[in-house]
């Protein structure tokens, strides 16, 4: 059986805010409906993570321009200190 994306999101969510699960998401796209988790809950803090934009070398005109701009976009964000 397979399921769309959306639709997985969207069930994965639901557990969520039953309480039943606990996943990683950026600070900037946490639902205010669930709980945000530390090492007052006994978890131990998350590593750094990386982001790596992966070209294929028949990247279209169109693509070469959209993966040329998000990479300049993420190179003047400035690096992430540490987390809250």
């Amino acid at each position: 059986m397979f399921q769309r994306k959306g639709s997985f999101s969207h069930n994965l969510s639901a557990v969520e805010a039953q309480g039943l699960a606990v996943t990683v998401v950026k600070s900037s796209f946490q639902p205010a409906r669930l709980q945000v988790l530390s090492g007052e809950h006994g978890l131990p803090s998350l590593p750094a993570a990386e982001i790596r934009l992966h070209r294929t070398p028949s990247l279209s005109r169109a693509g070469t321009l959209l993966a040329d701009h998000l990479s300049e976009a993420m190179q003047a964000l400035p690096p992430v200190l540490s987390a809250r």
